[in-house]
């Protein structure tokens, strides 16, 4: 089992504990019980607990008076490790019953499967009684499971990040919506459609647009580029 990172701070019996002690004493100690927690003991040394916990002096006798040595000759303080020992314990408890839920799980799911293949169909009848009440269900949910239009790694993550776009626009694509944009996007085909789902990200657009890049080309031929958009007037005063 893995060394819990924190133990349980007990606010007044901390306070009652420390009267007496300097601020430096009761940094020193706190410091000497995170090392307790971590390490599981500390050097019955002064020095070298000065020294492991990084402080400026070696700990008074006030607060060396909270650990005891042990019988591997290491310090402990007490207090800190009957909270250690009622963490574990409850964390054992929590284990144990988890254990216990699955069990049950797994014994009722192991009694329902037993169930249903003792009662194996013996007739059509019976068999499209049994179907009806177990597969429909999970045919409507593939029905209503969406479905993109195209299988590619490419379309999926620009439709992604798409979907990502809008949400941060704070825009989020609802069903219905989402059905419709994906049939027009199926209308342009695949790479029409991803230079769409490009431009309109880069474009920080609400709705599905195409750049000229992207348009299909009239009868077969090239765009004109911003020759498209000059206004007919000026093409009449040039002539």
């Amino acid at each position: 089992m893995s060394k819990a990172p924190a133990f349980q701070f007990y606010a007044g019996d901390f306070l009652i504990g420390t009267m007496g002690m300097s601020d430096e004493d009761i940094g020193v100690f706190i410091k000497m019980l995170c090392r307790q927690w971590i390490d599981g003991s500390l050097p019955n040394n002064q020095k070298m607990i000065k020294k492991l916990i990084n402080s400026r002096k070696v700990p008074s006798e006030m607060v060396m008076h909270k650990f005891e040595i042990c019988d591997d000759e290491l310090l402990r303080n007490g207090r800190l490790e009957e909270t250690r020992k009622e963490r574990q314990a409850f964390v054992e408890s929590r284990k144990e019953n988890a254990n216990k839920r699955w069990s049950k799980e797994t014994d009722g799911n192991a009694l329902a499967m037993h169930v249903h293949d003792s009662s194996i169909c013996k007739t059509d009848a019976l068999h499209l009684q049994s179907s009806s009440s177990t597969t429909i269900p999970k045919k409507k949910e593939r029905a209503d499971a969406l479905v993109l239009p195209f299988d590619s790694a490419d379309f999926k993550f620009f439709w992604e990040n798409w979907e990502q776009h809008l949400k941060e626009k704070k825009k989020p694509l609802q069903p219905t919506a989402k059905k419709m944009q994906l049939a027009k996007l199926k209308e342009f085909g695949e790479q029409r459609a991803i230079a769409a789902l490009k431009y309109s990200i880069s474009g920080n657009c609400q709705g599905i647009y195409e750049g000229n890049e992207s348009k299909p080309k009239p009868n077969g031929g090239h765009h004109k580029g911003i020759e498209e958009h000059i206004p007919l007037r000026n093409l009449m005063a040039e002539k």
